[in-house]
């Protein structure tokens, strides 16, 4: 109870005395159809609490009036204790009236004590200049937009839609005006003549194709309308966007086609603004990857589940590269060629007759080697008949040829001694058919139990062939006998 009882009093000293003081500065007094007075209204609070003060004005309907802030007129103005604010005040003829000095009467009333006071405002009705005349009676506006959304990020590489709206607010037809808009950059120019009805309201659309390689900047609309005159009749001097950095990456390939070599080459263009990363992939098979030669190397990548073969590169705006497949077979021809070569060359050289010789033991005495049985094979393994054919083998002197041949077997044309090479055995085998296999059995008996090493040196095989005298040798044989441990 005692604090409210304080409140009204205070309430109560303060309306025995000023409660608020109201204030104005013109900021322009002039007003005509097209441009309002405009005033700065200050109220201070001269109470040590907070208060709301309702403004009202003469009820006119020639004129229009409203604040700035609008929520200052229809809701009041708030105002703390001992302090003051401002308003801005727009007073203006909405219809033709006479030039002049008109008092408009603004009223301001406390929320808190219910004082009013009441302030004239000057103001003074002009006639519009001719040129601001034109300014004023048309209304513009203009939208940028990109696959028909409105927006301030442009990307170069697609058209750009403005679109201009004027509106005619003169009560006459106007013919011949000329519509301009352009950039502050300089990227696009364009003009067109413009007329409009009494009150008609107009669209315009320009389709503008930048430059897809423009780099990011900042940029800004202008528009502006002039008479045939070219006075100024409008403008919207600045309607800010931007040109967005972006990337966009372009393959082609050629296929050259060249003996036992197919080269791809794959052109890779960085159609963007800026410089970006890409990858180059491409399927290839196990059997395709055998013969492929890439430059630069290429590397196994997994994209998307599946394997390829892939180039990551990075590309400048505007710059472009290219990687070459080369899927050759000339390494692989030239290697079979090689080996067939080899091969035939081969054929052609080797003897035509298989000498084979092998030994085996037939007799031990004392723990060594008595006796041997040797078995030489000679077989004709081309298509023709070799003439000529003789056979020579050797005994080394630490054995003897056993003389006594068994039945069916092929006798030596002749035994004899040799220096060096012990004892020497041929045989005249004349002439052997085309794929025929002849079979020469000996026995060697030993001077003495061979314990040790025994080694029979090859067999010597000449024959014509081809009209030409060769030679052709079997394997070495050694045998080994390990020697009895004493008793």
């Amino acid at each position: 109870m005692l604090m409210a009882f304080c409140f009204i009093a205070m309430i109560a000293a303060s309306a025995s005395a000023e409660s608020f003081k109201i204030g104005y500065k013109a900021i322009d007094d002039k007003a005509n159809l097209f441009e309002p007075a405009t005033f700065e209204v200050t109220i201070q609070n001269m109470m040590s609490i907070s208060d709301s003060y309702r403004l009202s004005f003469v009820n006119d309907p020639r004129w229009s009036i409203q604040t700035d802030p609008l929520s200052d007129r229809f809701s009041g103005m708030d105002v703390k204790a001992l302090s003051a604010s401002s308003t801005t005040v727009k007073i203006m003829p909405i219809i033709l009236m006479s030039y002049g000095r008109y008092n408009m009467i603004m009223t301001v009333k406390s929320g808190a004590t219910g004082d009013e006071q009441s302030i004239i405002l000057p103001v003074f009705v002009t006639a519009v200049p001719y040129g601001q005349q034109y300014a004023l009676t048309t209304k513009m506006g203009a939208d940028i937009s990109q696959n028909n959304v409105i927006t301030k990020d442009i990307n170069p590489q697609q058209p750009i839609k403005i679109t201009v709206s004027i509106e005619n607010r003169m009560p006459a037809k106007r013919s011949g005006l000329k519509l301009q808009m352009s950039d502050e950059l300089g990227l696009f120019s364009e003009e067109k003549i413009v007329d409009l009805d009494t009150l008609e309201k107009k669209m315009f659309s320009f389709v503008i194709n930048l430059n897809p390689a423009q780099a990011p900047a900042e940029d800004a609309l202008i528009v502006r309308l002039y008479t045939s005159d070219d006075i100024l009749v409008n403008a919207l001097d600045r309607k800010s966007f931007s040109i967005v950095p972006y990337s966009a990456f372009e393959e082609s390939q050629t296929v050259k086609n060249r003996f036992l070599r197919t080269d791809t080459i794959i052109t890779v263009m960085n159609t963007g603004n800026e410089a970006g990363s890409y990858i180059v992939k491409r399927k290839v098979d196990f059997f395709t990857n055998l013969f492929l030669r890439t430059n630069p190397k290429a590397k196994w990548m997994t994209i998307d589940n599946e394997k390829y073969l892939a180039w990551p590169i990075q590309l400048e705006a505007q710059a472009q590269t290219e990687i070459l497949m080369a899927k050759t077979y000339r390494g692989f021809v030239l290697l079979l060629l090689i080996t067939a070569a080899l091969i035939i060359i081969y054929y052609y050289f080797r003897s035509p007759i298989v000498v084979r010789k092998k030994a085996g033991i037939t007799r031990m005495k004392e723990g060594g080697i008595s006796e041997l049985k040797v078995l030489v094979s000679l077989r004709n393994r081309t298509t023709k008949s070799i003439e000529g054919v003789k056979v020579v083998d050797a005994v080394p002197d630490i054995a003897d040829i056993e003389k006594n041949f068994e039945a069916g077997t092929l006798k030596p044309e002749s035994i004899s001694k040799h220096a060096i090479r012990g004892t020497l055995i041929k045989w005249d085998l004349g002439t052997l058919d085309r794929l025929e296999e002849r079979v020469i059995s000996y026995k060697v008996r030993a001077k003495l139990s061979i314990i040790g090493y025994f080694t029979l040196p090859p067999v010597v095989v000449k024959y014509i062939y081809r009209n030409k005298e060769s030679i052709t040798t079997s394997n070495k044989i050694r045998l080994e006998v390990a020697e009895s441990p004493e008793e």
